[in-house]
């Protein structure tokens, strides 16, 4: 395996409710010279990590790489979100407002994504403009890890 190559780390999730709808969720990520990892996606459903945090892994019972702590944050923070909007033309415009305010965002569905809000970035101004767009209608969103 070359140096540049990507792996995917399994992140075991709590199921309550029936939410999140899977129990684990894998993330991709680049081993780094330390042995340790670069998350290189925006997670979904996990809640301790956020895009560039540095991890440890550990090897599970079929080979796989799964996570096993933090050992650096990156300042990053994740946030989902879901629009209630079914047009894409709403969905377009959420996602060019929050690309707008300095973040990126990785989509699972039309309707659903995960947005990384970059160490630097004003948190307190992107979380207002999800509560507007909430107050509005518009969509719903939940914190994954905070990092600022």
């Amino acid at each position: 395996m070359t140096k540049n190559t990507m792996q995917k780390v399994f992140f075991p999730l709590s199921v309550v409710d029936g939410y999140p709808p899977v129990s684990v969720e894998s993330v991709w990520v680049k081993r780094l010279p330390s042995g340790t990892y670069r998350i290189k996606n925006i997670p979904f459903y996990t809640k301790e990590v956020s895009f560039d945090d540095e991890i440890d892994a550990n090897c599970g019972e079929d080979g796989e790489l799964v996570f096993d702590r933090v050992v650096k944050h990156s300042g990053n923070s994740t946030i989902r979100v879901i629009s209630l909007k079914k047009d894409s033309e709403s969905n377009v415009n959420i996602k060019k407002e929050i690309t707008s305010l300095g973040c990126e965002w990785e989509e699972f569905s039309d309707n659903f994504y995960s947005v990384n809000i970059p160490s630097g970035k004003n948190l307190d101004v992107v979380i207002g403009f999800l509560e507007s767009k909430f107050n509005e209608g518009w969509l719903d969103y939940e914190y994954g890890f905070l990092g600022q």
